[in-house]
């Protein structure tokens, strides 16, 4: 079942044929997809600069089939999804109203009984301060957990401009370049918002994204720190993935898997398996107790003489 079968069978063929719509709406909304590709470069940014975040942990994408479908962020390890609706507008289309509310709140359902996610926020963000604190104060009580109304400006001609009025964004990339030089953070901004230009119609690594931008940039305009941090493996990132409230982390120096309570330690340095044995696992409880054991046979090595 897809996301839009999935939808006609919960809310009925008129919600299907709403959501197509607003997939249709999205893919001509040219002024809308400067703002958003804009805001997506800026979140990567602000991703990057949390020393705390593994950047191949994060994916950001555009323009998926969902009712809130202007950008998506996942994080991987946690099961976490955060989906913005952008209005670049002070007007009446950037309303907290009856017609948002309700694709909120069908978001929310489908994020958790659809994709499966454990935790689903929705954004609506906005190009006016003034308005988002007025959407923000007309969202429902049971929805302010889960759902946001978010400031971004909007400039539509000059990324200079946009570093001098957004001061979050111009932190990120001092912080991530090394420098406050306006032309250099300038040129770091234009280039992580070519590469994600080139191709935004599937889900994006943020390391991915960073690792292009310090590839092409001549010279590296980055510090060396970018993208230089101790890493998930892939095999042990996807398999948590498959499992609900199956969670991994880092911790000094070490891979922390979750579950229901339950934690697993992993050396960094954790050695890769066979991935017909990691096929074998088919509930959380079997992966935790095939990590202890892993665990146990890889110190017992590392006491051999």
């Amino acid at each position: 079942m897809n996301v839009t079968e999935f939808v006609e069978k919960k809310y009925g063929s008129a919600a299907a044929v709403h959501l197509a719509q607003i997939r249709r709406g999205g893919d001509s909304n040219q002024k809308g997809t400067t703002y958003e590709a804009f805001y997506a470069a800026a979140k990567i940014f602000e991703l990057a600069a949390n020393s705390s975040n593994e950047l191949h942990d994060f994916s950001i994408s555009s323009q998926d089939i969902a009712f809130v479908d202007d950008l998506c962020i996942r994080q991987i390890s946690t099961r976490a999804k955060t989906n913005y609706q952008a209005k670049n507008s002070s007007g009446a289309p950037a309303n907290w109203d009856a017609e948002m509310e309700e694709r909120f709140r069908r978001q929310l359902e489908i994020d958790t009984e659809f994709h499966e996610v454990n935790i689903s926020n929705q954004v609506l963000l906005v190009s006016c301060s003034i308005k988002a604190r007025d959407n923000q104060s007309k969202i429902p009580s049971d929805l302010k957990e889960n759902c946001y109304s978010e400031y971004f400006p909007y400039q539509d001609t000059s990324t200079t401009r946009l570093l001098c009025d957004f001061q979050p964004l111009r932190s990120n990339l001092e912080a991530l370049c090394g420098s406050s030089d306006l032309s250099l953070l300038d040129s770091a901004f234009k280039l992580v918002l070519a590469i994600w230009g080139t191709d935004t119609d599937r889900p994006r690594k943020v390391d991915d994204i960073l690792g292009s931008a310090k590839s092409l940039g001549k010279p590296n305009i980055f510090v060396d720190s970018v993208i230089e941090r101790t890493e998930v493996p892939s095999w042990l990132l996807e398999k948590c993935y498959t499992f609900k409230n199956v969670t991994v982390r880092v911790e000094s120096a070490s891979f922390i898997v979750s579950y229901n309570g339950l934690e697993v330690g992993l050396a960094c340095n954790v050695a890769t398996p066979d991935s017909d044995e990691i096929g074998t696992l088919t509930t959380p409880m079997e992966f935790l107790d095939f990590l202890m054991r892993k665990n146990a046979a890889e110190a017992l090595i590392g006491t051999e003489i």
